[in-house]
């Protein structure tokens, strides 16, 4: 019954350190825990008289747990609301698409500056071997390639690269 009561008293308060905003949840996993602390810390004083300490140092503090942890469910509980609708907000602006482009053209290599064809050709040195799909546009003025990478030769699944922007700054980088 020991045994038992120190892992409940290991689990409770170890549920407490977590820092994952979940701290309603952990209050009340720390009760439970205290509970079964205090009635096995019980049970073992009342079984083995050489350890009755023992019994009841874990139950006192299966109890300071307890009682420690219903003081915080109430502010435990409007944190935990809090943070979980932050958490969804976040995580739905995160999941809104960009809106699609509209003025996006189909080109061909022949149709790139020199500086953009050396950017492209940098491109297919550094991940060629790792090209599914790759598509050539014009947007804006811009040009621009949005590769599809397998992801089980680099860890990005796609990138969209302005080639124009990097062929600017690399026409200024050798004009200095």
């Amino acid at each position: 019954m020991r045994v038992i009561a120190v892992l409940a008293l290991v689990f409770g308060f170890g549920q407490q350190l977590l820092l994952d905003g979940q701290v309603f949840a952990h209050a009340v996993y720390g009760i439970v825990c205290g509970a079964v602390a205090v009635a096995c810390g019980l049970a073992s004083a009342r079984r083995n008289p050489l350890h009755r300490w023992e019994g009841r140092l874990m139950a006192g503090f299966g109890f300071a747990l307890g009682v420690w942890c219903m003081v915080m469910l109430p502010s435990a509980y409007r944190f935990q609301e809090k943070f979980n609708g932050r958490r969804e907000e976040r995580q739905r602006s995160w999941n809104v698409s960009p809106p699609p482009p509209n003025s996006s053209q189909q080109i061909l290599l022949v149709d790139f500056t020199e500086g953009e064809k050396h950017i492209y050709g940098l491109l297919h040195e550094i991940q060629g071997y790792a090209i599914l799909t790759e598509s050539l546009v014009r947007e804006s003025g811009d040009a621009k390639v949005r590769l599809t990478l397998d992801t089980n030769k680099t860890s990005v699944a796609s990138l969209n690269i302005n080639l124009m922007s990097l062929a600017r700054k690399q026409d200024f980088r050798t004009e200095q």
